[in-house]
């Protein structure tokens, strides 16, 4: 609601981002504990305080907590690097415009200090890593544990995510994971299928109708920098997870599979939640206003909140109406 109301202008965008947030975080994250928690958090104060910097002449509490922000967010999850990507993209775009004003001198302290902030803490880590584990993610023992080993380069483009039928399936499950999580019961996924077609439905045409607004243009640069922005961010996220599928052979392990090689957990781009969220409700606005719909757009984030959280509650009796979970055990 914040970075919605910061960011982008537009009061019926403000509203619409509460029902929204709330609909999305019950899915996944706050069923369980882990880093993943606090992943969508850091990031989005690392996108707003970036945002603030990209936009106008921050102060240097602004580019300091910016660093922090991002370094946080690297420092929570190795796949948060996407953060570091969008920290790159906006310090280059303020020097070229520093430059074009003739500012950059006066204005290099601040850039130095959300540099030093922002990398230093991730590269220390990398670099511990090495020292101590033998590799810069710390990752290596987790990956020889479950038999994962890296294909050679010539191999990668074998992988199905090169054919229609594999690509569909990528940013299929991808996008159901995100919005629903991964948890299961009897090891069978806890989903509905009419929720997950919406959500790979909605997610398509919102997120579409928001790419073509913005290739039409808008007056409002502010408007015009933070949705792309919004869409840089949540295409390095997808890219990344579809590069990790293509360089590892997974051997006998359940999930990712030889038979399934692909990362499509969709808490791994929960960074990208806030972003997401501002394109689908800019693509939202969008898809009802070019179809001359007069529906107040806060009545159907409404509706779809609600029809959310109807169908998890559903989805999970079984679960809770079982003998052997803790709510019966205690």
């Amino acid at each position: 609601y914040w970075i919605a109301r910061t960011l982008v202008p537009d009061d019926r965008l403000e509203r619409l981002g509460v029902p929204v947030l709330v609909a999305f975080f019950p899915q996944d994250v706050f069923y369980s504990l882990n880093s993943d928690v606090v992943t969508p958090l850091f990031f989005a104060l690392a996108f707003f305080a970036l945002m603030q910097i990209l936009l106008k002449d921050a102060s240097m509490t602004v580019h300091v907590l910016a660093g922090l922000a991002a370094a946080a967010t690297f420092l929570t999850k190795f796949s948060n690097m996407t953060v570091l990507g969008l920290l790159a993209v906006v310090v280059l775009a303020k020097v070229a415009s520093l430059r074009r004003r003739g500012a950059l001198r006066s204005y290099l302290p601040r850039l130095g200090a959300l540099l030093a902030v922002g990398v230093l803490p991730g590269a220390t880590w990398l670099v511990r890593n090495r020292l101590v584990l033998g590799d810069f993610s710390g990752a290596a023992e987790k990956i020889a544990f479950v038999h994962w080993t890296v294909k050679p380069v010539a191999q990668w483009w074998h992988h199905p995510i090169f054919s229609p039928t594999g690509l569909a399936y990528f940013l299929g499950e991808l996008t159901r994971t995100f919005w629903r999580g991964e948890f299961v019961w009897h090891l069978k996924p806890i989903a509905s299928p009419a929720a997950d077609l919406f959500y790979v439905g909605s997610t398509g045409m919102f997120l579409a109708a928001s790419a073509v607004a913005l290739w039409q243009g808008t007056s409002d640069v502010r408007r015009r920098v933070v949705l792309s922005m919004s869409f840089f961010v949540l295409g390095a996220s997808v890219l990344l997870l579809a590069a990790s599928s293509l360089i590892f052979d997974f051997d006998d392990s359940w999930a990712p599979s030889r038979a399934s090689p692909y990362f499509v957990a969709g808490r791994l781009a929960g960074g990208a939640l806030v972003p997401f969220v501002l394109l689908y409700l800019d693509g939202l606005g969008h898809a009802l206003s070019w179809a001359r719909l007069r529906i107040d757009p806060l009545v159907v984030v409404a509706f779809i909140a609600a029809a959310i959280t109807s169908s998890e509650i559903a989805i999970t009796l079984p679960v809770f109406e079982s003998p052997y979970n803790w709510f019966h055990l205690s």
